[in-house]
C-alpha cells in the first residue's frame, strides 16, 4: 500500500490511504460504468476517526479527501460531509440550443434557471436597440452583468463587461438599451412593475417558468 502524510490528523494511523495503485481510474460513483474526470482527480474515502468531535462529544466517520494523481497532498476532516441526498445533480442550461422567447417587441430572453425553494431565478436577456423596460422596484437582491452592448439606467450607463448590484427595495427607472444588448440577470426574486396609475406587472420564478413552459410547448408544437 503506497503510503503519504496525512495533514491535521489527530494521531498517526487515525486515517488509513486509499488502497488503490497512483495512476488507476476511478468509476463515478454516480455511474459506475463511466469513468468520472472529477472522480479520478478526487478521490473520498470514509475512513473512522477515533476522537470525539465538538458536536457529537463521541465518535464520528471522518472523509479523507486525495488527489487522485498527487497522493502527498492529502486533508483529514474531522466530520463526514457527505451529502445526504446521494442523488443530488447539477443543472446545466446550454442557452446556446435554446430559443429566444420574445415576451414584448424588441425583448427577448432565455430562462436559464428558476428555484421554487429560494424564489431566485436567472435569465439571459436580449434587448433591441431603443427597447425600453418600464421602471420597477426590486423585491430582493439582483445581479447583472453586461455581455455585449450598453444599458443606460437613470443617468448610469453599463457597458460590455460591466457587473452590477441591484439591491433589495430599489428603484429603477426606464431602463434603455443604447444598442443591440445582451444580459445574464441573476435575481433572489420578484420585480414590481409600475408606471403612474399604478401597478402594472409582476415577475418572479413562477411567472417565468409558465412562461417557458408554454414557449416550449409552441416551439415542439412547430
Amino acid at each position: 500500500m503506497h503510503s503519504s502524510p496525512v495533514l491535521n490528523a489527530p494521531h498517526e494511523g487515525d486515517l488509513l490511504e486509499a488502497q488503490r495503485p497512483r495512476h488507476q481510474p476511478v468509476r463515478c460513483r454516480l455511474n459506475p460504468r463511466a469513468i468520472c474526470a472529477f472522480c479520478t482527480q478526487w478521490t473520498t474515502t470514509h475512513t473512522p476517526v477515533r476522537h470525539p468531535t465538538p458536536f457529537t462529544g463521541g465518535p464520528l466517520r471522518g472523509i479523507q479527501v486525495s488527489r487522485g494523481h498527487d497522493r502527498g497532498l492529502t486533508m483529514a476532516l474531522p466530520q463526514d460531509i457527505s451529502p445526504l441526498n446521494a442523488e443530488l445533480m447539477d443543472t446545466i442550461s446550454s442557452s446556446s440550443e435554446m430559443e429566444w422567447m420574445e415576451y414584448e417587441p424588441g425583448g427577448a430572453m432565455k430562462v436559464l434557471w428558476t428555484s421554487a425553494e429560494t424564489g431566485r431565478w436567472i435569465v439571459l436577456f436580449k434587448w433591441d436597440k431603443g427597447f425600453v423596460a418600464d421602471q420597477h422596484k426590486h423585491l430582493s437582491g439582483a445581479f447583472a452583468f453586461v455581455l455585449k452592448g450598453s444599458l443606460q439606467v437613470r443617468d448610469g450607463i453599463y457597458n460590455e463587461g460591466d457587473f452590477v448590484y441591484e439591491p433589495n427595495g430599489m428603484l429603477h427607472g426606464a431602463t434603455t438599451a443604447l444598442e443591440d444588448t445582451e444580459y445574464l440577470f441573476m435575481c433572489d426574486g420578484p420585480v414590481l412593475f409600475y408606471d403612474e396609475n399604478g401597478f402594472t406587472s409582476y415577475m418572479g420564478w413562477e411567472e417565468l417558468r409558465r412562461m417557458d413552459e408554454e414557449h416550449k410547448a409552441q416551439v415542439s408544437a412547430g
